[in-house]
């Protein structure tokens, strides 16, 4: 069984074709039967590779989109895949249609990826994720990661000495770092 990955995308680029991938990837949706036979359905990214001209067997594919979506020249959508981001369809995305960037930000926990090549932080500007109890926070900075972590203990934390002091002393939290990549 895989560690499931769970991504943000985000595609960005002149809007016809933004609009272009958009249509595709929602006519795949809407399909009463998927295009080739899957175990995950309509949204499954090898119907995706398949439409975009390439052959899903050669090219890594375990995963699903949802909740897509577009806004004038950006294309966004969630995604569920197995063991990280499913980056060779990202790249294949921006091959067969010039113009487009894709950017992401994914987690898997199980592997311990936690990841973006968003670096300028315009889609995705967290770099770290502070897991306290049942609670699960973004933050751009390790500043903002100390400061939320005082407000819980009732306790001044200035350093990120005394951060990994307090996240050792409490079983339940976890501090990840987002790689950009």
């Amino acid at each position: 069984m895989p560690n499931w990955c769970y991504s943000g995308v985000r595609v960005e680029g002149p809007k016809d074709k933004v609009r272009k991938l958009y249509h595709m990837m929602k006519n795949l949706e809407e399909m009463k039967k998927p295009l080739l036979e899957n175990g995950f359905g309509s949204t499954w990214y090898g119907n995706l590779v398949h439409i975009l001209g390439e052959d899903w067997h050669k090219i890594y594919c375990r995963g699903s989109w949802t909740f897509l979506y577009v806004e004038d020249t950006v294309l966004a959508w969630d995604d569920e895949t197995a063991w990280g981001p499913l980056t060779e369809i990202f790249q294949l995305i921006e091959k067969k249609i010039p113009g487009l960037k894709v950017y992401y930000s994914c987690e898997e926990d199980g592997m311990g990826i936690y990841q973006t090549n968003d670096w300028t932080g315009n889609y995705f500007p967290a770099r770290y994720i502070l897991q306290t109890d049942c609670d699960r926070d973004y933050y751009k900075t390790i500043e903002e990661v100390m400061q939320a972590a005082s407000n819980q203990l009732n306790h001044s934390i200035t350093t990120r000495e005394q951060l990994e002091t307090a996240i050792e002393d409490h079983d339940d939290w976890a501090l990840h770092e987002i790689q950009v990549v």
